[in-house]
């Protein structure tokens, strides 16, 4: 058996060591009832080292070993005199995770995040996140909260993801004051945590409160926490549209950050039309001029081209769209839809700008009397105008449309008698 040795004392305890380690790689099949019961005995063996393998080794053998005699012998270790031992243990129930779930085990992790070394505070509160909802009780989220203070970073660390795991069940004011602070912390796996643990508890957590905590962080020194300030703000959604969410994210449009420009574009595009405002437009025809990101470029253009933005584009707006044509991806440019505002807005400005989107589609336009058709390689839009009165826009879109052929020397029909077909 694992305890018993003919060998001297520290010779004993060697091979007991070494024969715990091997039980740890044994395949699922060869797991039985003796071996549990020989690393059970070795977690109380006389040496540390022993001790310290069996607890790894049970660790390693998973739900295979999940029973009360297991739990009973990981509990006492967890309070085991060498450090060694204890973070062994704990690492055991990390990876257990739900199949340990019990009253007397949460106790014993919650003691554990009071361990005198760190390892043994940070492993305790990552087995509390592994067990997730189930271990969410009001002392496990007061427990980890006060190991959000903690002043190792990597008990911090842990301590925020557990939190965040808990969904609901842990939000109360103390803990997203907690996790507004340490947005700002020093370590940056420690703010990321704090960021993702706040937006995994978003749907309780849109207050007045937290919205203005982010609000703060966005006017922060650091750049990391401006960024995620803009990424929870982005997935609280419509939720957390007011005025000053509006007004703080068009500024951090204009961050001195690349990273955090992207951020504030990503958060307003997830805010729907209710952020449709002439400052946010002014915001992302910024992003557009500036042109450094790829995809801010191609997000900025989707958010500017879609049709809740296009109804509420200015001319001189549109103006400045045109003049920027170039930089604008080609997919998020419909000639059609850029059609159907022209005729809503009568503003002659969209003109060259459908022509140039038809062009790069390597489609053709086709007016006529009764209707508007752009001719894809495997499909056909149709505009109907037998019910407008447009006779001057159609003219319109035929003037500019023979004047941009020309300028590129492409060929074209006239528009007499209100017809012109240019294939682009």
């Amino acid at each position: 058996m694992l305890c018993n040795s003919s060998s001297g004392q520290n010779e004993g305890g060697l091979w007991r060591e070494n024969a715990a380690e091997a039980l740890g790689k044994l395949s699922t099949n060869a797991v039985t009832p003796d071996v549990i019961s020989g690393l059970l005995a070795a977690l109380r063996d006389e040496e540390y080292f022993a001790r310290y393998r069996a607890a790894e080794a049970l660790g390693k053998l998973r739900t295979n070993v999940v029973t009360p005699d297991v739990i009973s012998g990981f509990l006492a270790a967890l309070r085991d005199k060498e450090y060694l031992t204890r973070p062994n243990v704990a690492e055991a129930l990390v990876v257990m995770g739900t199949n340990v779930v019990a009253p007397v085990v949460i106790n014993g992790l919650l003691v554990a995040l009071g361990d005198e070394h760190y390892f043994v505070r940070s492993r305790a509160a990552q087995a509390l996140g592994h067990m997730g909802t189930s271990a969410a009780t009001p002392d496990v989220v007061r427990g980890l909260l006060a190991a959000v203070r903690d002043k190792e970073y990597s008990v911090r660390k842990y301590a925020i993801e557990a939190i965040g795991k808990m969904d609901g069940n842990a939000v109360m004011p103390d803990v997203i004051n907690g996790l507004l602070a340490a947005l700002r912390d020093k370590e940056d796996f420690v703010s990321a945590n704090a960021a993702e643990a706040l937006g995994k508890l978003r749907t309780n957590a849109v207050t007045p409160d937290v919205i203005n905590g982010l609000l703060v962080a966005h006017g922060d020194e650091h750049d990391d926490v401006r960024l995620r300030a803009a990424q929870i703000l982005g997935k609280m959604g419509t939720e957390a549209v007011t005025p000053d969410v509006i007004k703080v994210l068009v500024v951090a449009l204009g961050d001195q950050e690349l990273v955090v420009r992207c951020r504030a574009e990503e958060a307003l595009g997830k805010m729907g039309t209710e952020v449709v405002t002439p400052d946010v437009i002014n915001g992302l025809l910024a992003v557009l001029d500036d042109a450094i990101n790829g995809a801010a470029v191609y997000s900025a253009a989707s958010m500017l081209f879609s049709r809740s933005m296009l109804q509420h584009l200015s001319a001189d707006a549109a103006c400045r769209l045109v003049e920027m044509r170039l930089l604008i991806p080609l997919d998020c440019v419909k000639p059609m839809e850029l059609i159907r505002m022209f005729f809503q807005t009568q503003i002659n400005v969209w003109l060259p700008l459908i022509f140039w989107a038809a062009f790069r589609e390597d489609s053709a336009i086709t007016v006529t009397t009764q209707s508007i058709r752009q001719f894809h390689s495997d499909r056909v839009e149709d505009l109907d105008l037998s019910n407008t009165d447009g006779d001057k826009l159609r003219i319109a879109i035929c003037l500019v449309f023979a004047e941009e052929a020309r300028r590129l020397r492409l060929p074209c029909l006239p528009h007499d008698s209100y017809v012109s077909e240019t294939n682009l």
